[in-house]
């Protein structure tokens, strides 16, 4: 089996995390929320995290649970459209400081190809007609009801002259990883039942948790961290999750930050569950 390819494919089964709106908190200053929310934003991208969901915690302010929630969508949008979907703020005053993701989505062509698949701009629709800004390699026309204002993802259909028609796509229709979704939930508790409405396990993280476990990698899962002053287990029922686990065992630090824990959740993860339907 393949250890790289690129384009990277989709996974089979969808895999969410729940984030505290306390990793935030903690820092002082925009400038550190900004280049927090930017790590955080790579390692969902690294690891092929299809949503985040942002919820506000115990520890977390609800203008830096919204403020994570904003960065990272504002990350995960595609470079070409960032001046059409976001007007000028003072929470985006560092976003230069945010890394690019590099994800297929963010390079897109700067002619019109038919056959290319890229993410384009409701600008205006007329019926059942609407146009589609394409950065730098133009416009499209799409028949389809869309809703100005949102972003669409198209495949170039037909281009000739200075506009294509474009087919709109379902984005889990697409095999390629595209990036994450943004959600925000006002607790915990709500991400949990509103993800196990549909169908996902849900795996807790505390350094109370199991570190000899078994993951449904067939099923899609949803991974809930805790914050930096207090863990999920501090202030919520074990028997919320399915399953509780620790990735971090022997910890050399006293304390993981969210962040590290993150990245060591996925990398297992990831290496657990590639491509395989199998529990592991």
């Amino acid at each position: 089996m393949t250890c790289w390819e690129w384009p990277s494919r989709r996974r089979a089964s969808k895999l969410a995390v729940a984030i505290p709106g306390s990793v935030l908190t903690v820092e002082h200053g925009l400038l550190m929320k900004t280049v927090k929310a930017g790590i955080i934003g790579r390692l969902l991208a690294v690891f092929r995290v299809d949503e985040v969901a942002v919820f506000r915690d115990p520890d977390a302010s609800r203008e830096d649970t919204e403020l994570l929630a904003k960065l990272l969508s504002y990350q995960v949008t595609p470079p070409h459209l960032k001046k059409r979907v976001y007007r000028i703020s003072e929470e985006f005053r560092y976003a230069g400081l945010i890394p690019p993701l590099k994800i297929p989505s963010h390079t897109p062509p700067e002619k019109l190809e038919e056959g290319v698949v890229m993410y384009g701009y409701v600008e205006a629709c007329r019926g059942s007609y609407c146009r589609v800004y394409l950065g730098k390699a133009g416009y499209g026309i799409a028949r389809s009801t869309l809703r100005p204002g949102s972003l669409v993802l198209v495949r170039i259909v037909e281009a000739k002259g200075p506009k294509a028609w474009l087919e709109v796509l379902d984005e889990d229709s697409v095999g390629v990883y595209l990036g994450y979704k943004v959600s925000v939930y006002d607790s915990v508790e709500d991400v949990v039942g509103s993800y196990k409405r549909r169908g996902f396990m849900i795996v807790a993280t505390s350094k109370f948790g199991e570190c000899e476990f078994r993951l449904e990698c067939g099923r899609p899962i949803l991974i809930v961290f805790g914050g930096p002053w207090r863990g999920l287990l501090e202030y919520t029922d074990p028997r919320t999750y399915d399953m509780v686990i620790n990735t971090v065992p022997m910890q050399g630090a006293e304390t993981v930050r969210t962040e590290e824990a993150l990245a060591a959740t996925l990398a297992i993860l990831n290496f657990r569950c590639r491509d395989s339907q199998n529990d592991v």
